[in-house]
C-alpha cells in the first residue's frame, strides 16, 4: 500500500507542476493544489484521472481518486490558504465518488467556450453541503476516456430530512459546532439525548439545525426537525413528530405507536425544538422512543432540561464578547462572534455600513449591553437602517421599545426582545414570577443569603427561595457561577431590566431596594466592626468585589430615601473599602451624605439626640480617614476636627482619639510640625487606652513617623513599633492601609539614605495597589522611584516615572502633588543640561526655570509652601539653575511660568519638545 500511495504522490504532483499549478499541502492521501487559470485546472484533473486509470496498481488493486475543483478568493497565510473558498471546494470534492471529476458553477462559468479538446459538463442541479447554508450548483466532468456512471452524490439532498433553508448566514460557534460533532455520533449510546438549553434568543434553534446539517449523512434513514413553538397542547406533540416522518394515523392503532415501529429500526435524527411550554410531554415522549428505538437521537432545545435518565444538557453561551475599555484592533475586535453577528445584520439593512475606529467602541458596547444574546443583536443591527451605533447604543436603556424589528416571518415572540422574555415569563408559576422580579434589584450578582435575605418575604418564606432559584435556574432565567467562595447567581442584564418593570408593575420596587439596601447595609456595618477589632477574616476585597454594584445601588438608595442609613454607611467606611471600590468615589459619596446630614436639625442640634450626634460624629471620622487615604490630607483634617469636636461633646472616647490623631498628624505632615509633640505626649496613649485595634495598629506604625518629623531621626524602637503596627494590620486585611504605611516609610528611608530599603517597599506598594487596581493610590510610590531614579543618574527613567505620576496628580486634582512632581522635573532638567553645549544647555536650563516658576505660583495659590523634607534640596537646585541660567534668562522664564496655570504647567512638563524622552 505504501508503494501505491507513493506512485498516487508522483502522478498528482508531477500533472500540478507541469499544469502551471502550485501544491499547497498533502493531506494523508489528499493533495491541496491551486492554479491561476481554471482550464489549466481542468486539463491537470482530467489528465491526472487518466494516468490513474492507466497505471498498473499491482496487489493494491486500481486507486479509485475522486476530484473537485472550485474558484474564488482565499485568505493565505504562511503559505497556507484559507477561508470559505476552501472550505467549499473540500465539501465537493467530498459528495464525489472515486474516479469522478466534480466543478463548482463559479468554474463552469470560468471555463465557457475554453473546455479542454473533448472535454463535456454534465448539470447535475443544485445540492446542499455539508456545513453550508447555501446550495451549490454541481458538474461533473465527462471525458471520453473517463468513466460517466456514477452513484448518487452524497449531498444533503440524498439523506431524508426536512431541514429548512436558512435566509441568512451562521456567525462563530465553532466550538460548540465542533463539540456537538463529537456529541451526535450514532455509535455514541451514551449520549442519544442532547438537551440545548439557554435562555430565550441565545440562538439554539440556529445551533441544532447547524449541527444537524454538519453530521446529516450520519443518519441514512433521516433528520427530521419538529418544530414545537406553533404547538399549543401536548395532546398534539405526537402528531408534529409524525408528520414530518410522514407518519399517518390510521385509526387501528395509536399514533405514538406506530412512530416507534416506524423508527424502531431505523439511524435517525430527531429535533425536538422550543419545548420548554410542552416540557411533561416532550420528556415522556423522549423516554419512550429512546427506550423502543436504540439506533435514535434526540437533539432538543428548551430553556430547561427534561431531567430524565440518559439525558446530555449542553448550555448554550452568549456569543463572545469584547472585554470593556479594550485596546483592540479592527481587525482583533471583528473575530468577536457578538461583534461579527452585528456587523454582517447591520451590513444587510444598511449597504453602507461597516466597523471603523469611529463607532468600535459603540457597537461593542451595544453587544456587552445585550449580553451577546444572538437576537438581542440582530434586533439592534435592525436599527442600523436609520440610526448610528451610538444613538442605538444611547436608547437600550429604553431596550424594550428599542429592540422591535424583528422579521415578519418569524414566530411573534422572537420580534421583539419584550415578546421573547414575554414567553418564558408567562411560563412561569407565580411563586417563581415573584422570586425573579424580586431577585432583580441585585445588580451584577448575588449569593444565596442575600437572595434568602431580601426576597424571602411574604408571600414567601426564605426557606423557599433556594428550591424556587433552582427552577429559574433550570429555566435558564437565572445564571449560577462557582467561585471560590461558593455558589454565585445572576441574570442576563435584559431579563433583570424586564424583571425590574415587573417588579415596578407589582408594586414591590420599594420594599424590595429597602431590604436590598439594609442587608448590604448590615454586611457594611459588621465588616467595618471587624476590621476596628482586626477580627479575621480581614480579606475585604476577595470577599466584597464581586458586590460592589449592588454596595453602589444601595448607597445610592440610602442617600435618596434613609438618611440615617445613609449616615450609617459613612460611618462604617474605612480606606478597606478601596479594595472594592475606587477610594475617591467613596469620599465623593460621603461628602454627599454629610451635606444632606448637615442641612437636618436630627444631626446638627447639638442638644439633638445624642445617638443623631454620635452617629455624626462617626460618619465624619469615616469621612476623615477616608479623605486622609486620597492623600487629602488637608480635608481629612477638616472632617476629623468637626468629628473630635462631637465626640468630646458625647464622650465617644474611641472616635476621639482617631480624630484627634488625624488632625495632629496630618496638621504635621501639611507643615505644622508643632502638633507633633502633642500628639506624643497625649493623643499616643489616649489612642492605646481608649482606641479600636486598628487605631492602635495605624498609631504604632505613626510613632516613628512622628519622631521623625519631629526629629530627622528614625530609631530601633521607631522600626519596631511600626513593626508591630504592620503585623497587626496584616490581619486585617485592609491592603490600602498596609500599603499607605509602607509609602511613609519608604519615604523616610529615602530621607535617610537607605535607598535599596526603600526601593523594596515602593515595589511592594505598587504590587498592593496594582491588586487594588488603584493607580491613583500607587503615585507615591512611582514617585519615589522617579527620585530614587534621579538621584542614582537614571534619568531616562526618572523623566518617565516622573510624567506618569504628574498625569496621575492632574486627573486626580492634587495641585499639591503636582507641583512637586514638576519641580522634580526640573531638577531632571537641570541634570541633562550638565551633558548638553549651546543653546541646547540653556534651553534646559530656561525650561527648568520655567517650571520652578510655575510650581511657585501654584504653590501661593493653594497655599502649599515646599515642605520641610524637601526644602534642602528645592533650595540648593534653585539656586544652581539661576546661576548657570544667568539673572536675564532665568527672570524671563520664571516669569513665564508664574503665569500658568494646573493644566498649562503639566502640558509643559511632559511635551517638553526639545527632550528626547518624547520621541
Amino acid at each position: 500500500m505504501k508503494t501505491a500511495l507513493e506512485r498516487h504522490d508522483v502522478i498528482l504532483t508531477s500533472h500540478v507542476k507541469n499544469g502551471n499549478g502550485k501544491i499547497v499541502k498533502t493531506t494523508g492521501d489528499g493533495v491541496h493544489a491551486v492554479f491561476s487559470s481554471p482550464t489549466d485546472a481542468l486539463e491537470v484533473v482530467v489528465a491526472a484521472q487518466q494516468a490513474f486509470l492507466s497505471e498498473e496498481w499491482m496487489e493494491t488493486g486500481p486507486l479509485r481518486v475522486r476530484m473537485a475543483l472550485h474558484s474564488g478568493d482565499a485568505e493565505q497565510r504562511w503559505g497556507d490558504y484559507y477561508g470559505s473558498v476552501v472550505n467549499r471546494a473540500a465539501r465537493i470534492m467530498g459528495t464525489a465518488s472515486g474516479e469522478q471529476i466534480l466543478i463548482s458553477a463559479a468554474i463552469a462559468d470560468l471555463t465557457v467556450g475554453k473546455l479542454p479538446e473533448d472535454v463535456t459538463l454534465l448539470d447535475l442541479g443544485e445540492h446542499y453541503l455539508r456545513g453550508l447554508n447555501q446550495p451549490e450548483k454541481l458538474y461533473q466532468v465527462l471525458h471520453p476516456d473517463l468513466p460517466a456512471e456514477f452513484p448518487p452524490l452524497k449531498t444533503l439532498g440524498t439523506i431524508p430530512n426536512n431541514l429548512p433553508t436558512e435566509t441568512t448566514s451562521f456567525i462563530g460557534r465553532e466550538a460548540e459546532l465542533a463539540e456537538l460533532n463529537n456529541l451526535l455520533t450514532p455509535d455514541n449510546e451514551d449520549n442519544r439525548l442532547i438537551t440545548l438549553t439557554g435562555p430565550g434568543g441565545t440562538g439554539k434553534t440556529r445551533l441544532a439545525l447547524q449541527a444537524a446539517r454538519g453530521i446529516l449523512n450520519r443518519y441514512l434513514h433521516g433528520v427530521w426537525f419538529i418544530e414545537l413553538a406553533p404547538v399549543v397542547d401536548s395532546a398534539q406533540v405526537i402528531q408534529a413528530i409524525a408528520t414530518p416522518m410522514g407518519v399517518r394515523d390510521q385509526g387501528a392503532r395509536p399514533l405514538e405507536l406506530m412512530i416507534v415501529d416506524h423508527l424502531r429500526d431505523k439511524r435517525a435524527l430527531l429535533i425536538f425544538d422550543n419545548c420548554e411550554h410542552l416540557i411533561d410531554e416532550c420528556a415522556r415522549v423522549a423516554d419512550v422512543l429512546l427506550q423502543s428505538c436504540p439506533k435514535v437521537h434526540i437533539l432538543t432545545s428548551s430553556r430547561e432540561s427534561f431531567g430524565i435518565g440518559g439525558e446530555k444538557p449542553y448550555r448554550v453561551k452568549s456569543l463572545s464578547l469584547p472585554p470593556g475599555e479594550n485596546n483592540l484592533s479592527l481587525g482583533e475586535l471583528a473575530q468577536y462572534e457578538s461583534i461579527r453577528l452585528f456587523i454582517e445584520r447591520a451590513s444587510q439593512v444598511n449597504p453602507n455600513f461597516k466597523l471603523d475606529s469611529g463607532n468600535a467602541e459603540d457597537i461593542s458596547q451595544i453587544c456587552r449591553r445585550l449580553d451577546g444574546i444572538p437576537l438581542a443583536i440582530e434586533l439592534a443591527a435592525a436599527r442600523a437602517r436609520v440610526l448610528s451605533p451610538d444613538q442605538i447604543a444611547d436608547r437600550l436603556d429604553d431596550r424594550f421599545r428599542l429592540l422591535t424589528g424583528g422579521s415578519r416571518t418569524a414566530l411573534p415572540r422572537q420580534r421583539t426582545l419584550q415578546a421573547l422574555i414575554d414567553w418564558s415569563y408567562d411560563l412561569l408559576p407565580e411563586e417563581e414570577r415573584t422570586l425573579l422580579c424580586r431577585l432583580s434589584v441585585f445588580i451584577n450578582g448575588w449569593k444565596l443569603e442575600a437572595a434568602e435575605a431580601v426576597a424571602g418575604y411574604e408571600p414567601l418564606e426564605s426557606y423557599q427561595v433556594l428550591d424556587l432559584m433552582e427552577q429559574l435556574v433550570n429555566k435558564s432565567l437565572i445564571v449560577v457561577e462557582e467561585t471560590e467562595l461558593g455558589m454565585r447567581y445572576a441574570m442576563l442584564e435584559s431579563i433583570r431590566q424586564y424583571a425590574l418593570e415587573k417588579l415596578a408593575e407589582s408594586g414591590e420596587s420599594k420594599m424590595m431596594r429597602d431590604r436590598h439596601m439594609s442587608f448590604y447595609l448590615e454586611e457594611s456595618l459588621e465588616a467595618h466592626q471587624d476590621l476596628l477589632d482586626l477580627l479575621p477574616p480581614g480579606d475585604w476585597g476577595r470577599r466584597f468585589k464581586p458586590e460592589a454594584e449592588n454596595f453602589r445601588s444601595a448607597w445610592s438608595w440610602a442617600l435618596q430615601e434613609d438618611l440615617e442609613k445613609a449616615i450609617q454607611f459613612t460611618a462604617s467606611f474605612s480606606s478597606g473599602w478601596s479594595q472594592i471600590i475606587p477610594i475617591v468615589e467613596v469620599l465623593q459619596f460621603q461628602e454627599s451624605v454629610l451635606a444632606h446630614a448637615e442641612k437636618d436639625s436630627l444631626y446638627t442640634n447639638a442638644k439633638g439626640e445624642i445617638d443623631n450626634r454620635l452617629l455624626l460624629g462617626k460618619a465624619l471620622l469615616g469621612t476623615a480617614h477616608v479623605a486622609s487615604g486620597t492623600r487629602n490630607l488637608r480635608l481629612g483634617v477638616d472632617y476629623a476636627s468637626r468629628s473630635a469636636a462631637i465626640a468630646e461633646e458625647v464622650e465617644d472616647w474611641a472616635t476621639l482619639a482617631f480624630a484627634n490623631t488625624i488632625v495632629k498628624m496630618g496638621t504635621a505632615f501639611t507643615g505644622g510640625k508643632e502638633t507633633i509633640q502633642n500628639w506624643l505626649d497625649e493623643d499616643y496613649d489616649f489612642v492605646m487606652q481608649h482606641g479600636h485595634n486598628f487605631h492602635k495598629a495605624i498609631c504604632m506604625a505613626w510613632w516613628g513617623s512622628a519622631i521623625f518629623l519631629l526629629t530627622g531621626q528614625y530609631d530601633q524602637e521607631a522600626q519596631e513599633r511600626w513593626d508591630r503596627g504592620m503585623t497587626m494590620l496584616v490581619r486585617s486585611g485592609d491592603l490600602w492601609s498596609q500599603g499607605s504605611l509602607l509609602q511613609v516609610a519608604a519615604d523616610i528611608k529615602l530621607f535617610l539614605g537607605e535607598a535599596d530599603q526603600a526601593k523594596r517597599m515602593a515595589e511592594q506598594v505598587l504590587e498592593i495597589y496594582s491588586e487594588l487596581d488603584d493607580d491613583y493610590a500607587a503615585n507615591p510610590a512611582r514617585s519615589l522611584l522617579a527620585d530614587l531614579a534621579r538621584q542614582q543618574g537614571d534619568l531616562v527613567e526618572a523623566i518617565r516615572l516622573y510624567r506618569e505620576t504628574i498625569i496621575g496628580w492632574r486627573d486626580s486634582g492634587r495641585a499639591d502633588a503636582g507641583v512637586r512632581t514638576m519641580e522634580s522635573i526640573a531638577y531632571v532638567m537641570h541634570a541633562e543640561a550638565q551633558g548638553e553645549d549651546g543653546d541646547l544647555h540653556q534651553v534646559r536650563l530656561s525650561h527648568a526655570a520655567k517650571l520652578l516658576g510655575a510650581a511657585d505660583a501654584i504653590r501661593g495659590r493653594i497655599n502649599r509652601p515646599v515642605n520641610f523634607v524637601d526644602k534642602g534640596e528645592y533650595e540648593r537646585e534653585l539656586a544652581e539653575i539661576k546661576e548657570e541660567a544667568g539673572e536675564s534668562v532665568f527672570q524671563s522664564a520664571w516669569q513665564e511660568g508664574q503665569s500658568l496655570n494646573l493644566d498649562e504647567a503639566v502640558l509643559l512638563a511632559i511635551e517638553y519638545p526639545f527632550d528626547p524622552h518624547n520621541t
